[in-house]
């Protein structure tokens, strides 16, 4: 009796080893997250407002159809705005 329970704490405290090591897996993982974070607001806080969608050139001739379409349509919008047939 004294055997199988010896066994089972043997078992146990392996488990218990195996458990802790994974604990610390994630630990370090949350620490890694949390540093990317920072590091993330620390550029965020430099970045500028971006302008005013007004001030961003449209591409008036492009729809939906021809959008779907078009294998480029940044190129086919540049055309259009230089007054080439796209």
């Amino acid at each position: 009796m004294l055997g199988a329970v010896k066994t089972e704490f043997r078992k146990f405290g392996e488990v218990l080893s195996k458990t802790r090591s994974q604990l610390e897996a994630v630990t370090r993982s949350i620490e890694s997250a949390e540093t990317r974070t920072r590091q993330m607001s620390k550029k965020l806080r430099d970045v500028e407002a971006l302008p005013r969608a007004s001030r961003w050139p449209t591409c008036s001739g492009m729809n939906a159809k021809n959008l779907q379409n078009a294998k480029n349509p940044a190129r086919v919008c540049l055309s259009l705005q230089q007054g080439r047939p796209a």
